[in-house]
């Protein structure tokens, strides 16, 4: 018989319930074990903004959402990858779909910064070429 998948755990909250939801997250007990479909973790950003009388742009209020998530078919949406959307009312909308245990749990997505690394070590290796 073959063995069963392990499932998913994400943190499951939002930031107008539940404080440590925001930024810098406080993971109390908001851990939750995933359905079988769910196949990623998610965290939105959603944020409103306020035209000033000056013109300006003010960010009114900063929901964040952590949850159990299935990555849209269409492919737009990969694991491990954020993508920032304009909302109808001048803020966005910031969706970081995620693939290990806790992920959502981080404040940036959490493979950010390897990608980071691997960029400076490869330009570092084409810079020592050139010269």
């Amino acid at each position: 018989m073959p063995s069963e998948a392990r499932l998913l755990q994400c943190y499951d909250c939002t930031s107008e319930d539940h404080l440590g939801c925001k930024d810098p997250f406080n993971a109390t007990d908001s851990l939750q074990v995933c359905d079988r479909q769910h196949d990623a973790c998610l965290k939105v950003v959603a944020t409103n903004t306020k035209i000033g009388n000056d013109g300006t742009r003010h960010e009114d209020a900063r929901v964040i959402t952590r949850q159990c998530a299935s990555i849209p078919t269409g492919g737009f949406a990969k694991q491990n990858d954020c993508y920032k959307t304009e909302a109808s009312n001048g803020g966005y909308v910031e969706q970081c779909f995620c693939g290990s245990d806790e992920c959502n749990g981080t404040r940036e997505n959490k493979y950010s910064l390897g990608m980071l690394l691997v960029c400076v070590v490869v330009a570092a290796m084409l810079l020592s070429r050139r010269f």
